[in-house]
């Protein structure tokens, strides 16, 4: 009858610790999944940005022409000459500066964007990472765990 039990309650044992360590596999695929999808989000919203800063570049430049268009009509109306002056020199001046500063500031921008979506990509795998690690830590406390159990068995059987 001792033998019996023992060996019920070793192959209980024994399922257990499969059992938990099938469900840590699973937990830990999942994880890595989980891991995997944010890494794509990361990945989609980085070329959305990309795409955004190119069209604000492409409207800073657009909206600096109609300026000067607008500047050189005003200019042009008034019988000023447009060649050799200094007020529309300075005006095409400005135009240029504050087309470049947002050019540069837009691009800053995006360097920072770059940066934050690879610091997120970099979280989300190493996220994925701690909890295969600590699903394999799990898994060995459950055998260490039960050893003491699968041991007691062991001793019933052969005394």
């Amino acid at each position: 009858m001792a033998l019996a039990t023992s060996t019920i309650m070793a192959g209980i044992a024994i399922g257990g610790i499969a059992t938990s360590a099938y469900g840590r596999k699973k937990q830990s695929k999942a994880f890595r999944q989980i891991s995997q999808a944010e890494i794509r989000a990361e990945n989609a919203r980085e070329k959305q940005m990309e795409l955004e800063n190119k069209r604000k570049q492409r409207d800073i430049l657009r909206n600096a022409q109609v300026v000067r268009a607008n500047s050189l009509s005003k200019v042009s109306g008034s019988g000023a000459d447009t060649k050799g002056s200094s007020a529309w020199g300075g005006v095409v001046g400005q135009v240029n500066t504050d087309a470049g500063q947002q050019i540069l500031a837009s691009a800053q921008n995006t360097m920072i964007g770059r940066e934050i979506f690879q610091a997120n990509r970099e979280a989300s795998f190493y996220r994925g990472e701690a909890a295969t690690a600590g699903a394999i830590a799990d898994t060995g406390s459950q055998i260490a765990n039960s050893a003491v159990s699968i041991a007691k068995i062991g001793t019933s059987l052969f005394n």
